[in-house]
């Protein structure tokens, strides 16, 4: 595992040799995601102060897919996607550096955007999506949504990994007014 020297050594009848060292890389293990900033300490966050930076180490080289899933899914727990799931669903991506370190600057908890490989969103038609005012009204009252996570990290030889954080977001709904 790791860097590797071969060294080739040949020698004619007549004495003459000749010497080839090359250098070889190993790699067939997955990457390891050491400890990442703040996803690792649970974070809680109020709305409208969702925006915070996520720094972490990881194998040098590798790429760092980071996919922030806003929508809770009510009374069921989600489950860890597949490492294509995250990448092709991932709204930031870095590379890590010579050291591993890696940073996502500025991700919004609450409203992270679109993801990098999906498509602009498509018209529907009126009368086609309807609203549930009672599940609006209580999604609005929540004191608090729980928001999946996911990092995914794939090494140059395409090894992988991916690892689920959860995140709080408060509400600061304070009832309605008549």
């Amino acid at each position: 595992e790791g860097q590797n020297t071969l060294v080739f050594v040949a020698t004619d009848r007549a004495g003459n040799s000749a010497r080839i060292e090359r250098i070889i890389m190993l790699d067939t293990e997955a990457p390891t995601i050491g400890e990442v900033e703040p996803l690792d300490d649970a974070p809680f966050y109020y709305e409208g102060k969702t925006t915070d930076d996520v720094r972490g180490v990881t194998e040098a080289g590798a790429d760092v897919y980071l996919f922030v899933q806003t929508i809770p899914v009510a009374g069921q727990p989600i489950q860890l996607p597949s490492v294509e799931d995250v990448v092709a669903h991932a709204q930031f991506k870095t590379t890590a550096d010579a050291e591993g370190a890696f940073e996502f600057r500025d991700v919004d908890f609450d409203h992270p955007g679109l993801a990098l490989g999906e498509n602009l969103p498509q018209e529907v038609e009126t009368g086609t999506v309807g609203i549930d005012g009672q599940q609006f009204i209580s999604d609005l009252q929540q004191d608090e949504k729980q928001i999946a996570v996911f990092l995914a990290v794939v090494d140059p030889v395409g090894l992988s990994t991916v690892r689920q954080y959860g995140v709080a977001l408060g509400s600061c709904f304070s009832g309605f007014f008549d």
